[in-house]
C-alpha cells in the first residue's frame, strides 16, 4: 500500500457529507489509499469497518449518514482516558494508566547502545511486549516527534527484559485494537510522561499493520 493510510477529516466522503458533524470531530480517523478508498473509520473509541471502491459510489451516501450519527453519539458520552500514575509494582517508578479499559503502558528500559525504549502494554490478562523509536524531527513550527511501534508482541529483547514471553494474537481484530490503546498510552506518555504537556500535532505514534499499512495517530485521534 502506498503513502499513509490516514486522515483526520472525512474528505475521502467529501467535507459536505458530513453536514458539519465529523467534519469537526477529532475523534473520526478514516484510513485511506485514494480519493474515495476506504475500509475502516475510526470514531473515538469505536472503530467501524466499512467498504469503497477508488471511484465514487453512491451507497456511500448511506454510509457517510450512519457515521455521521455515530460520531454525534459518540461526542455525547464520557470516554475513558489514560493518565500518568506511580507504578505500585515498582517503586518511584510511572505508567499510563487507563483503569476503565484495565489497560497500563509501562516502560520497560532502553534496547542496550541504542535509542530505542522497550515497553510493554498490560491489557488485561494480556502482556504485550514491543519497542519504540521516538525520532525528533525538525519543523518549521518547532521540534515534533514520530514515533515508531516496532515487533508488537513479537520484540524478544522487550519480552525478555518484561519477564513474559512473545504474544500471539487471538485475531486481527484483538492485534487492531492492542495497537490503537498502545498507540493512544504512548502519546500520552510522550518522551518522558510529557505528551499532555504540549499541543496536539507535537507527537505522531506510527502503527505498521500487515493489511493497511502504517497508520498514524495524534492526541485529536483519540478525542483529547
Amino acid at each position: 500500500m502506498q503513502g499513509r493510510p490516514r486522515e483526520r477529516h472525512p474528505s475521502a466522503f467529501g467535507r459536505d457529507a458530513l453536514a458539519g458533524h465529523a467534519s469537526s470531530s477529532p475523534e473520526f480517523v478514516l484510513p485511506r489509499t485514494g480519493e474515495y478508498a476506504a475500509r475502516t473509520a475510526s470514531i473515538g473509541s469505536r472503530e467501524v469497518d466499512v467498504s469503497a471502491s477508488t471511484d465514487p459510489d453512491p451507497s456511500l451516501a448511506v454510509t457517510v449518514a450512519m457515521l455521521a450519527a455515530v460520531i454525534v453519539d459518540d461526542r455525547m458520552e464520557k470516554r475513558p482516558v489514560f493518565v500518568i500514575e506511580p507504578d505500585p509494582e515498582r517503586p518511584r517508578k510511572r505508567r499510563v494508566v487507563d483503569r476503565e479499559r484495565d489497560a497500563a503502558l509501562v516502560p520497560l528500559g532502553m534496547r542496550a547502545y541504542e535509542a530505542i525504549r522497550l515497553m510493554k502494554l498490560v491489557w488485561g490478562e494480556r502482556v504485550i511486549p514491543f519497542e519504540y523509536d521516538l525520532e525528533p524531527i525538525a519543523a518549521e513550527a518547532g521540534k515534533r516527534f514520530v514515533g515508531h511501534v516496532i515487533g508488537f508482541g513479537t520484540s524478544p529483547i522487550a519480552a525478555e527484559q518484561a519477564g513474559t514471553s512473545r504474544y500471539r494474537f487471538a485475531s486481527e481484530e484483538e492485534r487492531r485494537a492492542a495497537e490503537r490503546l498502545a498507540a493512544e498510552a504512548l502519546l500520552v506518555y510522550g518522551d518522558f510522561y510529557d505528551g499532555l504537556d504540549h499541543p496536539d500535532g507535537v507527537f505522531t505514534v506510527e502503527v505498521p499493520t500487515k493489511e493497511y499499512g502504517t497508520f498514524e495517530y495524534t492526541l485529536s485521534s483519540f478525542g483529547y
